[in-house]
């Protein structure tokens, strides 16, 4: 039959000022997006390495590289799928299973609704901007095309998707600034002091 394929990505986040915010969300938010989608990578792995063939689809974030200020255990969960793709792509080659990894920026979701948040007048201007940003993404049908687009192609490493600066100013930016510049521009980008 056809090669399998196996997607992994997470629907939950939690947004607050780290030391404000109880642990449990931190703890809860990086295990579902990094433990368990690597539990559930593991076991597709197995199978695929049984037959010798397959596709698995890590979708991390663009946050793993550039943390979104108030998203500690989002941010965490996605650099720790980051490097289990990056892992997992090492140990693959020429096994017959590819790995994707698929770093996502924004898109238009229901995400922000979804999100668990400790109301706090120091974290509004962060959460302001991270609306902003939703408000203004690409559409989810977008993100699914290149995705598609991918795996029609047999690609296999990093795929970025999302709008300009997520996709394409911001890989140059993470390969040729100073880690500091990086976080200023973080800190400015999100209206923080």
């Amino acid at each position: 039959g056809k090669p399998s394929t196996l997607l992994l990505c997470g629907v939950w986040g939690a947004f607050g000022a780290f030391a404000s915010t109880g642990f449990e969300a931190w703890r809860r938010q990086i295990e579902e997006l990094g433990v368990v989608a690597t539990a559930i990578a593991h076991a597709g792995a197995r199978t695929m390495r049984a037959r010798g063939r397959g596709t698995i689809v890590l979708v991390t974030s663009i946050a793993a590289e550039f943390p979104i200020p108030m998203m500690t255990g989002y941010n965490a969960g996605k650099a720790a799928l980051r490097a289990v793709a990056e892992s997992l792509m090492l140990e693959t080659a020429g096994s017959g299973i590819s790995v994707l990894e698929f770093r996502a920026g924004d898109y238009r979701t229901g995400f922000n609704e979804a999100m668990e948040r400790k109301e706090d007048p120091n974290t509004e201007s962060a959460w302001r901007r991270n609306n902003e940003l939703i408000r203004s993404a690409p559409s989810v049908a977008r993100a699914a095309s290149d995705l598609i687009r991918s795996l029609r192609r047999g690609r296999c490493g990093v795929v970025r998707s999302g709008g300009f600066f997520q996709a394409h100013a911001a890989p140059f930016l993470a390969r040729f600034a100073p880690r500091s510049w990086q976080l200023a521009v973080i800190r400015r980008y999100y209206g923080l002091r």
